[in-house]
């Protein structure tokens, strides 16, 4: 009997050993749906989509009552194509675009699918959804909904956006500890764990514990607590599970002296911090573009000056190797680039600051703000006069 007792202790000590190693169960999440996802911290980057006038070939449409509809390819890795078609009609055969058609069963036709009608309408635009789409899975069907924006402004300023209008939320457990955490399909493309170098390609969670919020893109790793774990999200975004991930390869990165904050994003995860004493930075070995970055000078007059960055589509990536340390070329070098357009007899000028890694960088005074100046001097002398540039 003793010895049966001490066995069954043994298992049960070899099993929370291995779920030590293992990390947490799988942690389902709900999914929810708004026409106002954003205003419920479900917020995500809408999508521009190419407005085309010509019938999509081999494309079964329905009986449009306008004699030009719009048409449009919404990109998403969830159905074989690659995409899902969308039309847009005017429901008393001229005025606005008003109605919209979009493949919600994922069947290539827009013949059997019902026009739907904005819900919100002004001036400038037309918003419909969320529309609910159905997309084929390996265990079944996998509710999804979009949001479709028709806008117009002025002059020639018209077109289609395409916005995530679902999204996952729910009580998680790490290290014992209950939290709120959200999962956003930020990109809008109709998954969930997409990892890029870049916003504009990646997915996002919110991780909150009360007054403390975490929003960070979706990764391989999670750094929470001064800890790595490895996030294990599905295509399909149902659920998430926690591991923790020690003894993953390191390497250091090395800021420029006065570097205040700095960020970091890549698919092995995203990563905000502060340098340390020696200016290091200690990060888990990938490819990674600096999402932010500020830094504060002095001038000669005893000024300080802040210089901030922010990552842009342009943005040169940096290589962090394990056991090795990268010098971040970020602060000087920064170079100022001025753009001139000429309307009629009017002249535009842009200044644009560019940093060493193609990020867009903006210079202020700590204690304010203080705009370029740009002084025009014709070649007689006769005309010269200060230029004052607003941000934005």
């Amino acid at each position: 009997m003793r010895t049966t007792m001490w066995l069954c202790v043994c298992a049960c000590a070899l099993l929370a050993m291995a779920s030590a190693v293992q990390g947490q169960e799988t942690q389902w999440l709900q999914y929810r749906s708004s026409a106002d996802a954003s205003r419920l911290d479900a917020w995500s980057s809408s999508r521009e989509l190419e407005a085309l006038s010509e019938r999509p070939p081999g494309v079964e449409l329905p009986e449009f009552k306008c004699d030009r509809p719009l048409f449009a390819q919404w990109k998403t890795e969830m159905v074989p194509a690659g995409f899902l078609w969308l039309a847009m009609d005017k429901a008393k055969g001229k005025g606005s675009y008003d109605l919209l058609y979009l493949d919600s069963d994922c069947d290539g036709s827009l013949a059997d699918e019902t026009a739907i009608a904005p819900h919100r309408t002004d001036q400038y635009r037309r918003q419909f959804g969320p529309v609910k789409i159905v997309f084929p899975g390996e265990d079944g069907p996998i509710t999804y909904h979009l949001n479709v924006t028709r806008y117009t402004y002025s002059g020639d300023r018209a077109g289609i956006r395409a916005a995530a209008g679902g999204w996952y939320e729910g009580r998680v457990t790490l290290e014992g500890k209950s939290l709120r955490f959200l999962l956003l399909d930020f990109n809008s493309n109709g998954a969930f764990n997409d990892l890029s170098l870049h916003f504009s390609d990646m997915d996002a969670f919110r991780l909150q514990s009360g007054d403390d919020l975490l929003v960070r893109a979706v990764g391989k790793y999670m750094s929470h607590a001064g800890k790595l774990y490895r996030m294990e999200i599905p295509r399909d975004g149902g659920s998430v599970r926690f591991v923790l991930a020690p003894g993953l390869p390191m390497g250091q990165v090395r800021t420029p002296p006065g570097t205040g904050h700095v960020a970091f994003l890549g698919p092995m995860y995203h990563h905000r911090t502060d340098p340390d004493e020696n200016d290091l930075c200690q990060l888990a070995a990938g490819t990674y573009t600096v999402e932010y970055w500020n830094i504060e000078r002095k001038d000669a007059m005893g000024k300080v000056w802040t210089m901030s960055a922010r990552e842009s589509e342009n943005a040169r990536p940096i290589e962090v190797k394990a056991g090795e340390t990268v010098d971040l070329s970020i602060g000087d070098g920064t170079r100022a680039d001025l753009e001139t357009t000429k309307s009629g007899k009017s002249y535009t000028f842009k200044l644009k600051l560019v940093g060493t890694l193609g990020d867009n960088v903006r210079i202020a005074p700590k204690d304010g703000q203080s705009s370029p100046r740009l002084t025009i001097t014709s070649a007689d002398g006769k005309y010269s006069r200060p230029q004052v540039f607003t941000y934005g």
